[in-house]
């Protein structure tokens, strides 16, 4: 294999995982902010429901 087509594989293996790590980080984050919303849904609830009386 010649080294610059080996560069190539290389920097786009790095690429790769880079952008694995930072998928893995965005959902993550929206997890947490999925699980946020949900609480504040169970917080609020009792609000909702007097606004509909």
């Amino acid at each position: 294999m010649e080294p610059e087509f080996k560069k190539e594989i290389d920097d786009l293996h790095d690429f790769m995982t880079e952008q694995g790590n930072f998928s893995e980080d965005v959902i993550e984050r929206l997890n947490r902010i999925e699980a946020k919303i949900e609480v504040l849904l169970l917080e609020t609830s009792h609000i909702r429901r007097e606004k509909k009386l």
